[in-house]
């Protein structure tokens, strides 16, 4: 109200188009920009929810293991080997590693960490669009055999020479619970100067 006159600020002007409020026009600008935040925000988190997919699916294929009874791989004249003995369904799985010197020279290895040398067996669980290794069974778990506390910190081959080393798996998972019948991976590992050598053998 000026000099007593009241105003209406929805009063037509000259041109008879009718004015509306200024905050009705600051409360849709506001509106706007928040429905303009929320969208960038549900695009961002799409965008890093397939930026994940894409990690786990690259982790899982760049180490896929070899399907078979065996799998093998030579470095420096050191040729290791997993192998797996599977003789009667529901009996225990013989588990192998075996580090062959191929060159024509000693080969001296260091264990860089206890246990030396491990077996672990996996399942594969579906994630999504993929799958990523579960650990169901480890051999260190309820074998100290390999631990530096039973074993030398380091060996020696000679040329020509196998060392072998042998475990078992009894089809149980970390808890002794018998497993049920499906694919597994089982990877042989040993920690040696250099980097921890690993061989991967599916089985059915």
């Amino acid at each position: 109200m000026v000099d007593g006159t009241k105003t209406n600020i929805l009063a037509e002007d000259d041109t008879g188009f009718q004015h509306k409020p200024v905050r009705a026009r600051q409360l849709s600008t506001t509106i706007v920009d928040s429905k303009r935040d929320l969208r960038t925000l549900v695009i961002a988190i799409a965008v890093m929810f397939v930026g994940f997919l894409g990690i786990v699916r690259f982790a899982s294929t760049s180490s896929k293991p070899m399907q078979g009874e065996s799998v093998a791989s030579e470095s420096g004249g050191l040729y290791t080997c997993l192998r797996i003995y599977d003789s009667e369904p529901g009996k225990p799985i013989g588990l192998q590693m075996s580090l062959y010197n191929m060159s024509g020279h000693r080969i001296a290895l260091k264990f860089t960490k206890s246990p030396a040398l491990d077996f672990i067996v996996q399942r594969q669980v579906h994630l999504f669009f993929s799958t990523v290794p579960m650990e169901v069974w480890r051999y260190s778990a309820h074998n100290q055999r390999f631990s530096f506390a039973n074993n030398e910190t380091h060996i020696e081959i000679m040329p020509g020479e196998e060392k072998v080393f042998h475990g078992e798996w009894n089809r149980v998972n970390n808890d002794g619970t018998p497993v049920k019948a499906s694919k597994y991976v089982i990877t042989g590992y040993i920690n040696i100067d250099g980097g921890t050598r690993s061989l991967n053998v599916e089985r059915g």
